[in-house]
């Protein structure tokens, strides 16, 4: 009807096609006439399968969660989600029997397993006003209208938030969420931890890790080292005959840089980049959320024995520490400084920090707290050095300890060595993102973008982690 009386290139239909769009997506969930109630309609989620698509081939920084393999979907729809992990061939014993003999009995040993699904959710709006604008989004070259474009940036927000989790989450502080591949690998490491205590990666500690996980034990065919840019950019000043390079465009400028590296496997590793494996620092001077946790503890230092690898050697000194409280409705502004009046020493090398909530106070439980660390001398910037449950035990709270072992040293970095294939990790999607409309109550037009599922470590011995990856000096 709309071409029958108007030709595509006139401005009327242009401006009639621009309503159109934009009505719709005002509409979305709306079908059919009200069953009960006056003026209301049935609100039915919005798949965003199609707007996904988009989005993520739009956020070049969301790197991992796009590239881990995603199997189908189709008849996931329990809570749990059960698999079957391979862990041995058999003993490893002579294969060899006498004429006629008969073989020794050998059997594959496996284990049942299962994972949590998990939910994430961003809830957004746009007032009456701004839906009668169409403005230019960053994330389109495209006009669209303001739904369509907060449509967009939850999405990009969520993405955001899933793929940092996925390297950095601690199911055991947090349990709504998951475990990262970080913390998955090294809490129950299988010889898999490479631990460079500061010094920087090298094209050679990539091969003898490559090699490493090649072997006995492991059996992986890694294809892809995610690291940091930093890791990245140190590794091309140690350009050597075992890196080969692409071009890479920045902005105007085309610049050569490293893209793989030959190893014993057939073909190069991958060399991968993503900006959420930056190790974290510690969040502004004010509280976030809506129903964020109060800054209402106190935070001690001490010493003790056990520390494992410790404080030692160049290591020996005072570092300052910050506490920040967080739920799932947001984190409190972070502790007063706090630093260890006595340095370490062969003995007691282990710094213990003590977080004691102040008795008597309900509003807003943490549910974990994160720990923040200089490096060694007590200035400069808190890095992230890990995380504690909150302990609600005794009128809600009860002091908790986190062990400073300096097992991460403040300030470096980590990657990950990765056979990139379905049955090493992947992320299975219970729900993948989906736009689900909420009720109006102002003038406002509210909805939620919301995804269920979890990264499933299937053969978590074929990953390999490396550690306290230090800067090219």
């Amino acid at each position: 009807m709309l071409q029958g009386i108007l030709r595509p290139g006139d401005q009327q239909y242009e401006e009639l096609k621009r309503a159109i769009s934009m009505q719709k997506a005002l509409t979305v969930g709306e079908h059919g006439q009200p069953t009960t109630g006056e003026g209301g309609f049935a609100l039915i989620p919005q798949a965003l399968q199609n707007t996904l698509a988009v989005a993520t081939a739009k956020l070049e920084h969301v790197q991992f969660y796009r590239a881990l393999p995603k199997p189908d979907e189709t008849g996931v729809v329990s809570p749990f989600y059960e698999y079957t992990r391979q862990t041995s061939l058999g003993e490893d014993l002579e294969p060899f029997v006498d004429e006629g003999g008969i073989p020794l009995t050998e059997q594959s040993k496996f284990e049942r397993l299962y994972a949590q699904t998990k939910y994430v959710a961003t809830r957004r709006s746009v007032t009456n006003i701004m839906q009668m604008a169409t403005v230019l989004s960053g994330l389109s070259q495209d006009a669209m209208n303001a739904v369509e474009i907060e449509t967009l940036n939850g999405l990009t927000y969520l993405l955001k938030q899933v793929d940092h989790a996925l390297f950095w989450g601690d199911e055991d502080a947090n349990p709504l969420g998951w475990n990262g591949v970080f913390t998955e690998i090294e809490r129950n490491p299988f010889d898999n931890v490479f631990d460079l205590r500061g010094e920087a990666l090298t094209p050679e500690l990539v091969q003898e890790h490559v090699s490493h996980m090649v072997g006995e034990g492991h059996f992986a065919i890694p294809d892809a080292l995610w690291m940091p840019p930093t890791v990245k950019t140190d590794l091309a000043k140690l350009a050597s005959q075992r890196l080969t390079y692409g071009l890479q465009n920045s902005g105007d400028v085309l610049q050569l840089m490293p893209n793989a590296i030959a190893t014993v496997t057939d073909a190069p590793v991958q060399l991968k980049s993503d900006i959420f494996m930056k190790s974290p620092v510690l969040p502004s001077d004010s509280a976030a959320g809506e129903n964020h946790p109060e800054t209402a503890f106190s935070v001690g230092v001490s010493l003790s024995t056990g520390g494992s690898p410790g404080f030692s050697g160049d290591y020996l000194g005072t570092y300052s520490y910050k506490v920040v409280a967080f739920n799932a409705g947001g984190h409190s502004k972070p502790s007063v400084a706090v630093s260890n009046s006595q340095v370490p020493d062969s003995t007691n090398n282990r710094i213990v920090i003590t977080i004691s909530p102040e008795t008597g106070v309900t509003v807003n439980d943490a549910t974990y707290y994160k720990v923040y660390r200089t490096v060694k001398g007590g200035t400069g910037t808190y890095y992230y050095i890990g995380s504690v449950k909150a302990s609600n035990t005794s009128n809600g709270r009860d002091p908790v300890t986190f062990n400073d072992d300096n097992s991460w040293i403040a300030g470096t970095e980590k990657s990950v060595l990765l056979e990139t294939k379905p049955n090493v990790m992947n992320f299975k999607h219970v729900m993948p993102p989906v736009r689900i409309p909420l009720a109006r109550l102002g003038l406002e037009v509210p909805f939620m973008i919301v995804m269920f599922g979890m990264p499933i470590y299937e053969t978590p011995t074929k990953i390999a982690v490396v550690k306290n990856i230090g800067r090219v000096v």
